[in-house]
C-alpha cells in the first residue's frame, strides 16, 4: 500500500511541474497580449501601461521560480535557495504593484520591508553555509569519516 502511495505522490509531483510549465507558457502569452494591446492603444509611455506590463512580467518570473523550485525538489536537490529566490521575486512584484494611495500604505510598506530584510538575512546566512548534495531525499545516513 505504501508503495502505491509513493508512486501516486511522485505522479502528483510531476503533474504539479507540468501545470507550472503550462502556467509559464500562459503567462508569456498574457504578457505578449498585454504588450500588443498597450502598443495598440499607445499606453506604453504612460505609467499605468508600464505597470501593467511589469506586473505581467513579474507574474511570469514568479511562475518560473516556482517551476525551478518544483524541479529541484523532484531531483532531490536542496530547495531552500529556490524558495528564497521565489520569495524575493514575489516580494519584488508586491513592492512594485503596491498601491501608494491606500490608507494602510505605511503598515504595508513596513511589513514588506521586514519581509525583504528577513529574506535577505536568510539568503546571506545560506550563502555562508555549504550543504553537501544528496541523491536521495530520504537518506539519513551520517557522512563518512575522513581519512
Amino acid at each position: 500500500m505504501s508503495r502505491v502511495l509513493l508512486v501516486l505522490l511522485r505522479w502528483l509531483e510531476w503533474a504539479a511541474a507540468v501545470i507550472l510549465g503550462i502556467l509559464a507558457l500562459l503567462s508569456v502569452a498574457t504578457f505578449l497580449f498585454t504588450l500588443g494591446h498597450q502598443a495598440q492603444v499607445h499606453e506604453l509611455t504612460r505609467a499605468p501601461g508600464i505597470l501593467e506590463l511589469l506586473d505581467e512580467l513579474l507574474v511570469f518570473f514568479v511562475v518560473i521560480e516556482l517551476l525551478k523550485m518544483t524541479l529541484a525538489y523532484l531531483q532531490g536537490q536542496n530547495i531552500v535557495p529556490a524558495v528564497l529566490e521565489t520569495v524575493l521575486v514575489a516580494l519584488a512584484r508586491k513592492a512594485v504593484m503596491m498601491e501608494t494611495s491606500a490608507a494602510a500604505f505605511p503598515a504595508t510598506a513596513l511589513a514588506l520591508s521586514a519581509l525583504l530584510l528577513a529574506t535577505a538575512v536568510a539568503w546571506f546566512l545560506l550563502s555562508r553555509v555549504t550543504v553537501p548534495p544528496t541523491s536521495d531525499r530520504t537518506s539519513r545516513a551520517p557522512p563518512a569519516a575522513p581519512g
